[in-house]
């Protein structure tokens, strides 16, 4: 069971710090893009343009489910999702994309938490507007625990701060890679994420 308590300790703290807080603490020290070196043009990305249809779920197939595959999914499309944020967006526009891919009662605390209004100021005064951070994960999503209605995966991560440039975009900022496990629950067919530590 997930109290108050772990929700403000993981789930919450770490979206805020890695999609919003990121740019702050990016003149801090952090390094540009090595493989974007200045005035170059990084390729735009499907997770760079979220949209509600990317938290959909799969048209239904004939074919079974493979439950592991479909952890795996659940936990990328998540990262990708609640990590990367336009600067321009409104709120209610992020909220109405994370909602779907997590549980009813983190949902909440979790919007609350990430303070959205204020850290996208910040960010905006910081970068622009029109920039965003963009969660970029490998295919090496690691399931460690897989039960017929709860699962545990580990994935790592990083978040581009990027500009648009031309016809593309322009990392000015990369963090560290980032390693979560995620928890997550079965839900009808989902999965959804229930805690992130």
């Amino acid at each position: 069971m997930i109290t108050e308590a772990t929700m403000d300790t993981r789930i919450t703290k770490s979206l805020a710090a890695a999609a919003l807080a990121l740019p702050l603490l990016a003149g801090c020290g952090a390094s540009s893009d090595p493989a974007a070196p200045a005035g170059s043009s990084a390729p735009a990305s499907s997770a760079a343009a979220p949209s509600s249809s990317a938290a959909a779920s799969p048209a239904p197939s004939a074919a079974p489910s493979d439950p592991e595959a479909d952890v795996k999914d659940a936990t990328s499309t998540f990262v990708k999702q609640a990590f990367t944020v336009r600067y321009s967006e409104r709120p209610k526009d992020y909220g109405a994309r994370v909602k779907p891919l997590v549980t009813s009662s983190i949902y909440p605390k979790l919007m609350k938490d990430i303070n959205l209004d204020e850290n996208l100021v910040k960010a905006r005064a910081r970068f622009g507007s029109d920039a965003r951070a963009v969660a970029k994960v490998p295919d090496d999503v690691k399931v460690t625990k897989l039960g017929s209605a709860t699962a545990t995966t580990k994935v790592t991560f990083t978040i581009q701060i990027q500009q648009p440039k031309g016809d593309g975009w322009k990392t000015v900022r990369k963090s560290p890679e980032e390693t979560a496990t995620i928890k997550l629950v079965k839900d009808g067919d989902d999965w959804l994420v229930d805690d992130l530590d």
